[in-house]
């Protein structure tokens, strides 16, 4: 009886041992559940950050291209205008210069009609 008494004894003693490996075991991994959940979790938010940092790039990048091509725009127009200004003092000169011609014209026609009335006066 008391041989029977020790075994039982000593498999109580491994089956409490074997309990406790096995709670150890299933602890351990609950830990390292709890930490690849956390590491997920922590990449996966750091995904979303990479993600939203480069829509916002992105964004940045297209408001910048159409600011550029505004300007580019503004740029060529005020270009225009100012070629389309310098044609229209060219062509105010022009007119100016060809009133002038047309008036001198006029005088020296004036002054030959009025120096050959002076020399049919005279003569």
């Amino acid at each position: 009886a008391e041989t029977a008494a020790r075994s039982s004894l000593e498999t109580a003693r491994r089956d409490i041992a074997h309990q406790r490996e096995l709670r150890r075991k299933e602890d351990e991994l609950a830990r390292q559940a709890a930490h690849a959940a956390a590491a997920s979790e922590e990449r996966q938010r750091r995904l979303a950050e990479t993600s939203d940092l480069e829509f916002r790039r992105l964004l940045q990048q297209k408001e910048t291209d159409l600011a550029r091509q505004a300007a580019d725009a503004a740029a060529a127009s005020e270009e225009r205008c100012l070629q389309q200004a310098a044609a229209a003092e060219r062509e105010r000169r022009r007119v100016i210069q060809d009133k002038e011609t047309e008036h001198a014209s006029a005088v020296r026609e004036q002054a030959a009609a009025a120096e050959l009335e002076h020399r049919r006066v005279i003569q």
